[in-house]
């Protein structure tokens, strides 16, 4: 049965998603992924919240159930705190990367993705051949 406070959720819920589809979409371009993540959960959408790999800002993060349930992965790129700030140092050493070799072992795809970008010759490796080009 709803109660008048689930029916208010609903409501606020729902306008905040029409209000996002009329006025916010349509001028501020955006990647798919993010307008995915902002449909999922309107309750998503703020400033709080920075993830220096894709670039966008939101009002939390996704919670992750490791060994502490905390807000931790991005919800477009699906990078976590570690990914975050590995990053910032990969960004400090792109200029020295060209012509070295990396070789990622166990790579993880948000990872991945900023070593081939990198002017570095990236090898990676896994038990998995579906996950990365090399198997051990």
């Amino acid at each position: 049965m709803l109660t008048p406070h689930s029916l208010l959720s609903i409501v606020k819920r729902f306008c905040k998603k029409v209000l996002l589809h009329l006025f916010v979409f349509p001028i501020w371009p955006m990647d798919k992924e993010y307008v995915q993540a902002l449909d999922a959960d309107a309750n998503k959408l703020g400033t709080e919240r920075y993830c220096n790999i894709c670039g966008y800002r939101f009002a939390r993060f996704n919670v992750c159930n490791d060994r502490k349930p905390r807000e931790v992965e991005c919800p477009v790129c699906k990078s976590r705190e570690r990914h975050r700030h590995l990053y910032i140092h990969i960004c400090a050493l792109f200029p020295f990367l060209k012509g070295k070799k990396i070789l990622h072992f166990a790579p993880e795809p948000v990872l991945k993705k900023i070593f081939l970008e990198s002017e570095a010759d990236y090898y990676d490796a896994d038990i998995d051949p579906d996950k990365a080009s090399h198997q051990i």
